[in-house]
């Protein structure tokens, strides 16, 4: 999603203000009014794609219920696994060791071949 829909609301808002500002300080013109209602039909434009934008995150449909219920549902899941890892890796601490200089493998090179 670009940033830029959201970045040009904070552009036109002002320029809205500004415009409005003008209009008090002249007293009403038909050039002022006109450049009001091109910035605020901009703004309007831009707003409307900001919430399209928004409305089209995913899971932007849920509430902020639902959401918090989903995000405390996937942080209880990573405790659990990573719980699981701690207690894998303390039990790898605890098997014993081999270290055998005896010990030796043999490697079957026809099982590692592919057939022709």
């Amino acid at each position: 999603m670009p940033s830029t829909v959201y970045e040009s609301l904070f552009q036109e808002l002002p320029a809205v203000l500004d415009i409005v500002n003008e209009l008090h300080a002249a007293q009403t013109s038909a050039e002022i009014k006109r450049k009001l209602v091109q910035a605020t039909n901009a703004f309007k434009s831009d707003l409307s794609l900001a919430k399209q934008a928004a409305n089209n995150l995913q899971g932007g449909e849920l509430s902020i219920e639902d959401q918090e219920s989903i995000i405390n549902t996937l942080e209880e899941l990573k405790a659990r696994k990573r719980a699981t890892l701690n207690r894998f890796a303390e039990e790898m601490k605890k098997a014993p060791q081999v270290k055998d200089s005896n010990l030796s493998m043999e490697i079957d090179s026809t099982a590692s071949t592919p057939a022709a």
